[in-house]
């Protein structure tokens, strides 16, 4: 299942439940190792006890005192412990009524081996399917000097306590492990329902906000950390979609007021020319409809450009230079018939990375407002490096309100709306076009009246990313 609740619940309870399951298999062991060592610990003090009751007399023979109630004193559980004492070739000396004429496989190992050992219990009642077994060296007590020979104690329990000890335990354990198991599969489950309701409340909130709601925002309370960057991130691009949606119906409006004037003005024209009895009138009213045509034509044009620009651009290496020589060509003769002085400052062979059509259409607009805007007689400075392009002109009636107005789409001074050449979209591309190949578009009113238009490249050879 694809969902971060069920593989944080799963995840979270594997990882409980394999430290549950493992701290018990720990505690069990370490436990019954304890136990275990214990229960041997009491039958080599048990060993040694009889090894003091096996002693050599006087004459050299050797003796078992046992006690009366031996049967009683060596026993673990319901049955008498088994024993006997042989020597190291393996002959039997002593061995307890308990063992009887039973061969039994705690017998097998004759010789000096010292330690304890796991064995199968012999035939008959016995509840344990196994028996503890240790094997103890020994030489006897002597009653006058030393003994020569040495012994071996063979002694077998039956570990009825100890088994009945460890069963409990692990039920314990079991039992602990179980309602552990169950206890954090409830807790895990609340803790992660409940720790992810904030991303349950944000597509709840996402999922109420339509095309026409994008004021609204992303509201958490006592939201965790973590959400706070997300939550800023989603409001952040309501307010961008929303800002844009403002300028595509700014922008619409303001291009369905634009073609309404001259759609208006085409219709009247034809009226004017279905309508006239005159020839000369009705040429006159077509060709006042073709300039009309021409106007709506280049707002057209220019739109669509405007969209274009959005494509992105393809870098290439070119060279600066040569592109703003070509795109002053076409405002050249406008430049000398207003009277207009022009100076440059472009050094040769200045290489940049980026779109050639793009930055063509820049220069060609800053120009063409150049040659158009300035004050008759004025002038016009052009400075060109790897690392922008600066036009710089006087304009005439431009305050410094005007400059935050300028790249707007369809913003023209007023002397400016009786022209039909100029649609007010052409600094509108230059910013549009200087964002599709990573650069950007600054404007300032200087001192006296100078309009400075700066196209700033990224660095020269090395693409914008």
């Amino acid at each position: 299942m694809n969902s971060i609740q069920f593989r944080l619940v799963a995840r979270l309870l594997a990882g409980v439940l394999s430290v549950l399951l493992l701290g018990s298999l720990a505690v069990y062991l370490v436990f019954r190792s304890s136990m275990v060592r214990q229960f041997d610990q009491s039958l080599r003090a048990e060993a040694q006890s009889i090894a003091v009751l096996f002693v050599r007399d006087d004459d050299g023979h050797y003796e078992f005192h046992a006690p009366p109630n031996a049967d009683r004193l060596f026993r673990h559980g319901h049955y008498a412990d088994l024993y006997c004492i042989r020597r190291l070739d393996g002959t039997v000396v002593v061995k307890s009524a308990s063992l009887g004429k039973t061969d039994w496989p705690g017998l097998d190992r004759p010789g000096i081996y010292e330690g304890t050992r796991r064995v199968a219990a012999p035939a008959g009642n016995r509840r344990a399917k196994y028996l503890r077994v240790i094997y103890l060296v020994f030489v006897p007590r002597a009653e006058i000097g030393v003994s020569p020979d040495r012994f071996q104690i063979v002694l077998a329990a039956e570990p009825e306590e100890l088994d009945e000890l460890l069963e409990r335990l692990m039920k314990a354990l079991s039992l602990v492990a179980a309602f552990g198991g169950v206890a954090a599969a409830l807790l895990v489950m609340w803790t992660v329902r409940r720790d992810l309701a904030p991303l349950r409340t944000l597509a709840a909130q996402a999922g109420q906000i339509g095309a026409g709601e994008l004021d609204r925002r992303f509201v958490l309370v006592d939201a965790p950390h973590e959400l706070l960057p997300i939550r800023r991130a989603l409001n952040g691009l309501l307010e961008r979609m929303a800002a844009a949606l403002r300028r595509e119906r700014r922008f619409t409006a303001d291009a369905a007021h634009e073609l309404r004037t001259p759609v208006a003005e085409l219709r009247s024209l034809c009226e004017v020319a279905l309508a006239a009895n005159d020839p000369k009138v009705a040429a006159e009213a077509l060709a006042d409809a073709r300039d009309v045509a021409a106007q709506m034509e280049r707002l057209i044009e220019a739109l669509l450009a405007l969209r274009r620009s959005e494509e992105k651009a393809v870098l290439v290496p070119i060279d600066v230079v040569a592109v703003a020589q070509e795109a002053w060509k076409p405002a050249e003769a406008v430049a000398a018939e207003r009277g207009l002085a022009v100076s440059w400052d472009w050094p040769e062979g200045v290489q940049i990375l980026c779109d050639k059509a793009l930055l063509l259409g820049v220069l060609r607009n800053l120009f063409d407002n150049a040659a158009n805007y300035t004050q008759p007689g004025g002038s016009i400075e052009c400075r060109v490096s790897a690392e922008h392009v600066l036009v710089r002109n006087r304009p005439h009636d431009l305050t410094a309100d005007d400059i935050a107005h300028l790249k707007e789409p369809f913003w023209r001074k007023d002397a400016a709306r009786s022209s039909g050449t100029h649609a007010g979209l052409g600094l509108a591309l230059v910013e549009a076009y200087c964002r599709s190949f990573g650069g950007a578009l600054a404007m300032t009113l200087e001192d006296g009246g100078w309009l400075a238009c700066e196209v700033r490249f990224a660095a020269p050879g090395i693409a914008p990313q």
